[in-house]
């Protein structure tokens, strides 16, 4: 396929369209027909421009329409690198690598390292600070970090004064129901911004969520097999305040003990866009693809130790019966 000036569409020239449902297929069939639920110019940061530079030039060979969606066939580029793109845009990569490669419309991005602060304060602050922000969505010119691209992390912007920065600081110690001393204990994982983000959540979660709502969550149990771990709905059943867990009662079984920050979203019928690749969903406090992934991966770990324990457990009182 060419553009009107005769020269060859390349994915990146098609992404200055606002694409919704897209299967990224190779011209060879040699890559897994993965859906992407939107594409465009603005997806990747700077650096996942660089990164992925390969895939964006690569070219279109044609455009079609299917039951999901669109089918975009791409030539020029290796299949298994246009299949790592795809689960990248998904999350389906480190925590590290997506914040690295795709970006967050909730987070302000600085190009200009001058507007940052590099060693005032101390990286669990700058954390909290950043994760409140994003989390709770405040207004971008009340925001007192960004987030460099060239540094791979959040930072305090320059001009914010100290008397703001400690303010937001302590209502982000309140959402997460501690006080200085035992956020900044260097005994805590803070210094990873993804244990901020679950701690968020897990306190934002289990004040909002009621019995009755009909959510989409991270199924800590295998449905259809042991391999079947996945995005499901269910409905809250209880919640404890306590220990940050919820009961939820899913398609065939209930789940008790579920992590708060499993449950991503609330169903809501008035919410026609996709979210985690699911329409009508409202989603509760940050969408984040690449923890999701995260989650599943944790999930199917646990559930396979407790499992390891009972094959185990029933081996060992198979050998006492048999003495």
């Amino acid at each position: 396929m060419k553009e009107k000036n005769g020269q060859a569409l390349t994915l990146n020239s098609l992404m200055d369209c606002n694409l919704y449902d897209v299967s990224l297929v190779h011209e060879q069939g040699k890559n897994e027909s993965v859906l992407v639920d939107k594409l465009n110019r603005n997806i990747l940061t700077e650096q996942g421009q660089k990164d992925w530079s390969d895939v964006m030039q690569a070219r279109i060979t044609r455009i079609t329409g299917s039951r999901l969606g669109l089918d975009v066939c791409v030539d020029g580029c290796s299949a298994q690198r246009l299949s790592a793109f795809t689960h990248a845009i998904n999350g389906e990569c480190s925590l590290q690598n997506y914040d690295r490669w795709v970006r967050d419309e909730n987070r302000i991005y600085t190009f200009d390292d001058n507007r940052i602060k590099l060693a005032e304060y101390p990286i669990k602050t700058v954390n909290l600070v950043a994760t409140y922000e994003e989390i709770l969505n405040v207004p971008y010119e009340d925001r007192v970090a960004c987030y460099s691209e060239n540094r791979g992390r959040h930072f305090i912007i320059a001009n914010v004064k100290s008397d703001k920065l400690q303010e937001t600081y302590n209502k982000a110690l309140d959402v997460i129901e501690m006080d200085d001393a035992h956020y900044q204990d260097q005994r805590n994982p803070y210094t990873d911004r993804r244990y901020v983000i679950e701690r968020m959540r897990d306190c934002l979660l289990a004040d909002e969520l009621k019995p009755g709502d009909k959510v989409l969550f991270v199924c800590s149990v295998p449905y259809g097999g042991a391999d079947d771990f996945s995005l499901r709905g269910g409905v809250i059943m209880s919640i404890s305040t306590d220990d940050k867990t919820c009961s939820i009662r899913g398609e065939f079984f209930d789940m008790d003990s579920v992590k708060a920050h499993y449950v991503l979203g609330r169903y809501c019928n008035e919410i026609n866009e996709k979210h985690y690749g699911k329409r009508n969903v409202e989603v509760l406090f940050g969408e984040n693809r690449a923890l999701a992934q995260m989650y599943l991966m944790e999930a199917r770990e646990a559930w396979e130790e407790q499992n390891n324990k009972v094959h185990s457990q029933d081996s060992d009182q198979g050998q006492v019966l048999s003495i």
